[in-house]
């Protein structure tokens, strides 16, 4: 119900931007694509029900079926996030400044901002976890909380999900790390490096480097 002011914005679809009153700068494209905006600006929504619940917030692109879909949060906060890919960081809701690229990658996020999730369902599980960089197929993939982390390459670190802290470099590498309790401040560089490895503070270089764990 367009009320108010609305201008340079563009509506395709049905129930595309359903709602705006007085907004700017937004494109809506798919059935129900930004619905539920009223007042953010600056919005790009590609997508059935792509950035369906948001209301408010802006500086916004969600693109693929899904993405970005329950989103929401204080009017006039930007939220600055990126959800490229079907189901990309479906349930986001108040987090920030998220970029998250591929199928089902970051799909479980909720308050957790702050990080860069590339790859087919990379931070797959990763709910309040925040300041992630998970970079590859299944990249991070188990993480619920863990933060702080940088894992690269496919199923790179895919089965903890309290870890903390880390750096992982290769295919595999610290796959276990953070599995059964916090761990962190590790390092693993080279494919399988340090793949068993569940505990802190341990350094893994080179092509199955300490793969019987520590």
């Amino acid at each position: 119900s367009m009320d108010g002011t609305v201008d340079d914005s563009v509506l395709i679809g049905y129930r595309a931007g359903a709602n705006v009153t007085s907004n700017f700068y937004n494109v809506a494209i798919g059935s129900n694509a930004l619905y539920s905006n009223k007042t953010g600006n600056s919005n790009t929504a590609i997508g059935y029900r792509a950035l369906y619940t948001e209301g408010s917030r802006g500086s916004n692109v969600a693109i693929g079926h899904n993405a970005l879909q329950y989103q929401s949060g204080s009017s006039g906060i930007s939220s600055d996030n990126t959800a490229i890919g079907a189901n990309a960081g479906e349930d986001v809701t108040t987090a920030t400044r998220l970029t998250l690229v591929g199928s089902n990658a970051g799909v479980d996020i909720t308050t957790g901002g702050y990080s860069t999730m590339v790859g087919w369902r990379a931070g797959y599980n990763t709910t309040t976890g925040a300041s992630n960089t998970f970079l590859g197929n299944y990249a991070g993939h188990t993480n619920t909380t863990g933060y702080d982390n940088v894992a690269i390459g496919g199923s790179v670190m895919y089965d903890g999900t309290v870890a903390h802290d880390n750096v992982a470099v290769g295919n595999d590498a610290l796959y276990n790390i953070g599995k059964t309790a916090a761990a962190g401040n590790s390092v693993g560089v080279g494919n399988g490096a340090g793949k068993y490895a569940t505990g802190s503070y341990n350094t893994f270089v080179g092509s199955s480097a300490g793969v019987g764990g520590t």
